[in-house]
């Protein structure tokens, strides 16, 4: 997905939030083997400060962002190097 289609899908969601409403998702990272290697659907990163400045202009207050790498296996049985974000934000925007 690209990075504008990252940016408007979550602009677009966080519109759905009452106030105070939660919103949690999770990116991939710029070290993550599908960043890198790529993949079978094309990937695109968001660095933390992206997600920051995402975030505020959607409306949302972090609430926790978090930066987690680690190797796991897929499905399949084959090993992955992971770099995930894990965003919750807060609907803090009365006007959405």
């Amino acid at each position: 997905m690209p990075k504008e289609s990252i940016h408007n899908l979550i602009l677009s969601l966080s519109k759905q939030l009452n106030i105070e409403g939660i919103f949690g998702f999770n990116l991939i990272g710029h070290n993550d083997d599908w960043a890198l290697k790529g993949s079978d659907i094309p990937v695109s990163v968001l660095n933390k400060e992206e997600i920051i400045s995402l975030l505020a202009e959607a409306g949302l207050q972090v609430i926790s962002l978090t930066e987690h790498e680690y190797d796991a296996a897929l499905a399949d049985g084959s090993m992955k190097h992971w770099h995930e974000f894990r965003v919750i934000g807060q609907n803090i925007d009365s006007s959405i």
